[in-house]
């Protein structure tokens, strides 16, 4: 996949020129809303790997619609990058192996690869899983993740509710569905303001764009992707 070729070979001179850029941010804003805080916290203490499973229901959308133009990259570059965020915050650790299937069919109607199954290997062992599919009745919530490890177990259902399993014990949370767009603004803005680095370091965002291309690149080649940190 040539952008992901593209965006290697660029990725050096951008870092080197990180100090020079005045503010640099995007909008994963997810990782500013409570319920992944709260998860987040939930394993800020452990010790061993987590197993990420992520489930999108992202539905089907008109085919006129700008996001099905796949000059755009297509929806898993174009919205899985908040997904893997997730992972990449909840984690606390770096991508280093991608590997993705897509469904198979000849449907005009269904962009194959905009349906699918991506494996993400992280640098202290843990394992995320992101299964993102168009093809879901609209009317089903649309993201429900669960996150495993440490004898714990956390389930987010749709940025409503939290479920924080241990022992014998759980703890429920409710919430009003907000995903952190208000949070992730006002992090901006006081970053802005006092001359702190953007709330997502350049190298995370990175990673995160690195991601869906070598999935896209996984799903096209057949190969698992690795990450080249020279």
């Amino acid at each position: 996949y040539n952008k992901l070729k593209e965006r290697e070979n660029n990725r050096e001179s951008a870092k080197k020129k990180e100090s020079q850029i005045p503010f640099l941010m995007v909008g994963h804003n997810r990782r500013f809303s409570e319920p992944i805080r709260i998860i987040q916290d939930f394993f800020h203490d452990r010790t061993k790997p987590l197993m990420i499973n992520y489930r999108v229901n992202a539905g089907p959308l008109p085919q006129d619609h700008w996001f099905l133009d796949q000059i755009h990259g297509g929806r898993v570059i174009g919205e899985g990058g908040h997904f893997i965020d997730v992972m990449q915050f909840i984690t606390g650790a770096q991508p280093e192996k991608v590997t993705a299937e897509c469904i198979r069919g000849d449907s005009k109607e269904i962009i194959n690869r905009d349906n699918v199954t991506l494996i993400i290997q992280f640098n202290d062992g843990s394992v995320g899983m992101l299964n993102y599919n168009c093809t879901g009745a609209p009317n089903f919530p649309k993201e429900y993740m669960e996150v495993f490890g440490e004898e714990r177990v956390a389930i987010m259902d749709n940025f409503k509710q939290v479920k924080l399993n241990y022992g014998r014990k759980t703890k429920s949370h409710k919430f009003s569905g907000d995903k952190g767009h208000s949070d992730e603004i006002r992090s901006v803005v006081e970053a802005l303001q006092t001359g702190k680095l953007s709330p997502i370091s350049f190298e995370t965002l990175y990673q995160t764009s690195w991601v869906t291309l070598a999935a896209i690149s996984a799903i096209e080649t057949g190969v698992p992707q690795i990450w080249n940190n020279e």
